[in-house]
């Protein structure tokens, strides 16, 4: 008798990596928008950009970049908070110009 354990083992997978991709993608679309109107510099804005920059057998290499087009305004100490909520067990692998405030459950 031949097993199809395999192949179900591989469906499941595929599905679930599609599953993440499409929840990705969607929360991608999700974010809500805060303004910080400064009427010294009308055209300014604060821009956050978040890029999947390749998938690798565990997960995803992401990239998110925070951008301040205002000028004229500085962010005061201690500067920006950004948050996100985890799908997964994701881990921040390394950081540019700004730290960790938590740390979570990296087992």
């Amino acid at each position: 008798m031949e097993s199809r354990c395999p192949s179900a083992t591989a469906y499941i997978k595929k599905l679930t990596s599609f599953a993440i991709s499409l929840l990705f993608l969607i929360s991608c679309f999700s974010f809500t928008s805060t303004d910080a109107y400064d009427a010294t510099d009308k055209n300014g804005n604060i821009t956050i950009k978040s890029d999947v920059m390749g998938w690798i057998p565990d997960g995803y290499v992401a990239v998110v970049s925070m951008y301040n087009f205002q000028p004229n305004r500085r962010i005061k100490a201690p500067g920006w908070t950004l948050g996100w909520t985890w799908a997964k067990k994701e881990v921040i692998w390394s950081m540019m110009g700004g730290q960790t405030t938590e740390q979570g459950d990296c087992s």
